[in-house]
């Protein structure tokens, strides 16, 4: 943008505009790469916020999985890492990963000199943001993710500021603002795996529930009379949608008889893959799950009034027979008022929201950020 474009954007004086953008041309955050036409005068100098030199480290910390991603400030993947989280991802192990494959990023990239100003961490709750701890998360393989000040130990390790948010948050965040939902007002990201996670972005708002635990809709009654929780109620969405869900049901009903190609014990990818392949019980066992979703959505939808629904996580990606069954029993069931809903299947940023969503977070804390006296030199992190 020029410095005309600039005004007329901002609606600041050129005098204050010039004051403010001195100290970001000098520490290389703005920069004029090229120039615009002429109109008769000077051909007008372009500002743009620069593609190398300063990074955001994005994390997501699942279950299963963790994603971790170097981005430039305009939010544009440059490396991008997948780790698998099982019996030996210890809160220990995860930081120092997470520390060490930073490092390795910043090698990787062709500036040399370039470093991580910020990182960001989706993960999931219930967690403390103010204190940067995680308080008890369920479900994760290894031990120890109980009172985690994950904040703390990535600031110690990677020497700059960490953001933290659920992970659900951190992609509906990515998804409103960088990707999919850029021009909706109202965005609801849910991704179906171990658990059911939710982040909503509501008119420019995060919306965050108590705790920031991400799996409120998960425990959504759809059936008073149904399946008894681990929360202590029974019918929760929870007992019927998830990857625990439909592997406890497949194996039920395979025990009592109902033939399959697969033993009970199948996993939730073996029977994602036998369902496509016209497996009976499988088919089924997905049909149900996903239907309970669809009518947990049609409410979700009816007293929210989203303009965009994401259906993200393993179930979705594995299944398109999930992700129909779902998206066509909301549409069916919610409120005709609300009927023009649009669903997405993935989103724009795909497996990368949350991670990317990470980095986001952590730009617009930075941005909103009460601002220092004087930029001091900086490491690689920071």
């Amino acid at each position: 943008m020029s410095k005309s474009q600039l005004l007329a954007a901002t609606g600041l004086k050129l005098t204050t505009l010039s004051r403010f953008l001195r100290p970001l041309k000098e520490l290389k955050l703005v920069v004029c790469p090229q120039f615009g036409e002429s109109s008769g005068g000077r051909r007008p100098a372009l500002y743009d916020v620069p593609d190398r030199s300063y990074y955001l480290l994005g994390v997501d910390i699942s279950r299963t999985y963790m994603r971790i991603v170097l981005t430039d400030l305009k939010l544009h993947v440059v490396v991008s890492h997948w780790f698998d989280m099982g019996e030996w991802a210890t809160p220990e192990w995860t930081v120092q990963t997470i520390i060490k494959t930073a490092q390795d990023m910043l090698a990787q990239t062709v500036e040399t000199g370039g470093r991580i100003i910020r990182a960001g961490v989706g993960t999931v709750g219930p967690m403390s943001r103010a204190e940067g701890v995680l308080i008890s998360p369920r479900y994760f393989q290894a031990s120890g993710w109980q009172q985690v000040p994950i904040v703390s130990m990535l600031q110690q390790g990677l020497g700059c500021p960490v953001s933290l948010d659920n992970g659900a948050n951190t992609a509906v965040l990515a998804e409103s603002l960088y990707g999919i939902g850029r021009d909706v007002s109202r965005v609801v990201y849910v991704n179906c795996g171990v658990g059911i996670r939710i982040g909503t972005f509501m008119d420019g708002v995060l919306i965050r529930t108590p705790q920031n635990e991400e799996d409120v809709f998960g425990h959504m009654v759809v059936n008073a009379d149904g399946r008894l929780c681990t929360c202590g109620k029974r019918g929760c969405l929870d007992c019927y949608v998830t990857i625990r869900a439909v592997t406890a049901d497949f194996e039920k009903r395979r025990k009592l008889g109902e033939p399959s190609a697969l033993p009970p014990d199948a996993s939730w990818e073996e029977i994602c893959a036998a369902a496509q392949q016209g497996d009976a019980l499988a088919d089924n066992v997905l049909r149900n799950a996903a239907t309970y979703l669809g009518i947990g959505l049609s409410n979700l939808i009816n007293l929210l009034g989203p303009g965009l629904v994401i259906l993200s996580g393993p179930l979705i990606r594995e299944s398109e027979l999930y992700y129909e069954v779902a998206a066509g029993m909301a549409k069916k069931q919610a409120w005709s008022a609300q009927s023009g809903v649009v669903f997405h299947r993935g989103g724009c940023l795909e497996e990368d929201a949350m991670a990317v969503g990470g980095a986001a977070l952590a730009l617009e804390e930075a941005i909103s950020a009460p601002p220092t006296c004087s930029a001091q030199p900086a490491s690689q992190f920071g």
